[in-house]
C-alpha cells in the first residue's frame, strides 16, 4: 500500500505522514532491534536471575532428536556442555546457529558437547528447520518451556551456558553469542584441559 497526499497534506516535509506516524515507526524499529524477548516479559530483563558463572546448573534431562536423551547439570560427572536455548521465531537465535556450528566443529572432537534446545511449541516447525540447516550438533527439545523456567528469570532467548564436567556454570550469555568470541573460546579451553 502507497501513501497518497491529499490536498491538505501539500507543503508538509514528511509528505502527510504526521509526527505521531514517525514516531510509532521510530519505536517500533527500536523494538525489533532487542532481543527476542516477548512483549510481557522486558520488564523482568531489567531484574533477571539467569544462572550466573560458577553457580550449579540444576541436572536437567532434554528430549533431542532422534528420540533420545542429553542430560545437563547437577553434581554427576558429564561432558563439558555448551547449552543454548532458541526457538525458530526468534532473528538472534538464528543468527548465532552458524556459530555453534563452527564451535560445535572446532571444539567436538576434543569433547565439547553441544546442545541446543529449542523452546518453540511446535517440535515439526524446529524439526524443519534443523533439517533444512543441516546441524551437526545435538538437537533438543522443551515446548512446554520447563528448561528456561527452571533456569532464568526471564523469557528472553536465545541464552547460552558453558556448563563444565561437575556442573557449575563456567560462562553464560542472556543474548546472542558476540561475534567476538574469544571470551567464550578461552571458557571452552579451559574446560576441556580441565576434563
Amino acid at each position: 500500500m502507497q501513501f497518497v497526499p491529499q490536498k491538505s497534506d501539500r507543503g508538509r516535509r514528511d509528505g502527510g505522514l504526521g509526527l505521531r506516524w514517525r514516531a510509532a515507526a521510530a519505536l517500533a524499529a527500536v523494538g525489533l532491534a532487542t532481543s527476542c524477548t516477548p512483549p510481557r516479559a522486558r520488564a523482568a530483563e531489567a531484574r533477571d536471575t539467569t544462572l550466573a558463572s560458577g553457580s550449579l546448573f540444576p541436572r536437567v534431562t532434554v528430549a533431542t532428536l532422534g528420540n533420545t536423551t542429553a542430560v545437563v547439570g547437577g553434581a554427576a560427572r558429564h561432558p563439558v556442555t555448551l547449552l543454548d536455548l532458541w526457538a525458530t521465531w526468534c532473528g538472534q537465535c538464528i543468527a548465532e546457529f552458524a556459530e555453534l556450528e563452527r564451535l560445535h566443529h572446532t571444539y567436538g572432537p576434543r569433547g565439547l558437547r553441544t546442545l541446543a534446545v529449542s523452546v518453540d511449541k511446535s517440535e515439526a516447525a524446529g524439526n524443519a528447520f534443523v533439517m533444512a540447516r543441516g546441524s551437526s550438533f545435538a538437537i533438543g527439545f522443551d515446548p512446554l518451556d520447563r528448561l528456561r523456567q527452571k533456569v532464568a528469570a526471564d523469557r528472553s532467548l536465545p541464552k547460552t551456558w558453558l556448563v563444565g564436567v561437575d556442573g557449575r556454570i563456567l560462562w553464560t550469555n542472556g543474548s546472542e553469542i558476540p561475534n567476538d568470541t574469544r571470551s567464550l573460546e578461552m571458557a571452552i579451553e579451559a574446560a576441556l584441559r580441565g576434563q
